[in-house]
């Protein structure tokens, strides 16, 4: 197995830091894998300060695990909403799951910076994703009223080990933003006004059924 680490300390650093040890170049924001390594690209995507979007579309021709270090500890803390489009396209590696409540199987996962996570990506399997990442700050600026249910959130993806992950499901709106969004995202020349749309509203979706944690 390949194993490919890389640190998350801002929402700028964390995509070059993954291209690194792949190692892979980075042109218009936009990451191919390498042809010796496997087929695909990821991009990233500045949304507005505080808040990225994170795509993945690819195979590799061998297992691939991706560890992702803990943040420094002067660093930002920075949360990871994802969304997986194929069911088998990654596992995470011993995580401690606390579930929203959305059923199973869940395909949505929030984590945190603050830990060490490791993820795993099977040979030849499509590694299919869509990632909105933002800062701690950004939740507070933009969620307003919400911040008992932030900090517990915060609280919860901060413990050690193993890793804690808050999982959930899919509901069919947001299967429908997800598929435009991707739609926006396979044209020449995209709309970025409507990602950012598609985005918060994604965003408020997952955020107001997420229990509070402490």
């Amino acid at each position: 197995m390949r194993r490919f680490i890389f640190s998350n300390d801002s929402l700028e650093s964390g995509f070059m830091s993954l291209s690194k040890p792949i190692p892979a170049s980075v042109i218009n924001n936009t990451m191919h894998t390498p042809q010796h390594r496997g087929s695909g690209l990821m991009k990233s995507i500045f949304l507005e300060d505080g808040l990225y979007l994170r795509y993945t579309r690819l195979r590799y021709y061998e297992d691939i695990e991706v560890i992702s270090l803990p943040r420094l500890p002067d660093s930002d803390i920075i949360f990871a909403l994802s969304f997986l489009l194929t069911p088998t396209s990654l596992n995470l590696t011993k995580p401690f799951f606390k579930t929203a409540g959305g059923g199973y199987p869940n395909n949505i996962f929030l984590t945190s910076n603050s830990t060490r996570l490791s993820t795993q990506i099977p040979e030849g399997v499509l590694s299919h994703t869509i990632e909105l990442l933002f800062s701690r700050e950004w939740l507070f600026t933009h969620l307003s009223g919400m911040e008992e249910k932030i900090g517990s959130i915060a609280g919860a993806l901060a413990e050690d080990a193993p890793a804690p992950v808050i999982a959930d499901r899919m509901q069919p709106v947001e299967e429908h933003l997800l598929h435009e969004v991707e739609f926006e995202l396979h044209k020449p020349h995209f709309n970025l006004l409507i990602l950012r749309s598609r985005t918060l509203m994604l965003l408020a979706n997952v955020m107001n059924r997420m229990p509070c944690l402490s």
